[in-house]
């Protein structure tokens, strides 16, 4: 949770202490399990966690994902409340996420979208251990219809040939075909995949 101030107390006492904090929390959590909005798991073990929020983006992004629902009903809207609650029709609603290489890559892999997952790997500029997750992702493709397979081997050869036409660095990528090469093959080899066809398009780049 974000570390708040009480603007309304003194100057000297304007920081609100975490144990403060951490009991006004318990409360309301099994105020709201005895109400059924909640529910944990028996053996669950909640952590507590207090932190200022201008140093945890991801309590930034919470912070106001929480209170653009909370305040929609605040007296300060209430000249205008309807136009308000308009910005709240199905068509403004949305989520956020964290952005990163590590979380897309997992997505890509639940919905089967093997060639997005590959291509991600190897032009990210995040630092991954490509070892475990090609791994991984050769691990889900032969746990996967073989049709699908081709399909997905067959639109990583096309998203490369477009990915390379737009590097405009030859280094760059040279050398993420070297190191699709020296990795993809011999793992693709060893799961028995579908890379012929992906391996030739490797060598007529190169």
């Amino acid at each position: 949770i974000a570390r708040r101030q009480d603007m309304t107390a003194h100057i000297s006492r304007r920081r609100i202490q975490e144990p403060e904090y951490v009991q006004v929390l318990e409360k309301c959590i099994e105020s709201k399990k005895k109400e059924r909005r909640i529910r944990l798991h028996k053996s669950s073990h909640l952590k507590i966690d207090v932190q200022p929020a201008h140093e945890n983006p991801c309590l930034q992004l919470a912070d106001f994902a929480c209170n653009t629902r909370l305040t929609r009903d605040s007296l300060a809207f209430q000249d205008v409340k309807e136009r308000v609650a308009g910005l709240y029709l199905d068509a403004y609603v949305f989520s956020l996420n964290e952005i990163s290489s590590e979380n897309y890559i997992n997505r890509c892999l639940v919905q089967g979208h093997f060639a997005d997952a590959i291509m991600e790997l190897y032009t990210t500029l995040d630092t991954l251990n490509r070892k475990k997750y090609l791994k991984r992702i050769a691990q889900r493709m032969k746990n996967t219809a073989y049709r699908l397979v081709k399909s997905q081997m067959k639109q990583l050869n096309t998203d490369l040939i477009a990915y390379l036409a737009k590097e405009d660095d030859f280094e760059v990528g040279e050398k993420i075909l070297k190191r699709m090469e020296a990795e993809i093959i011999p793992c693709f080899d060893s799961f028995k995949l579908p890379y012929r066809k992906f391996y030739f398009t490797l060598l007529l780049q190169l």
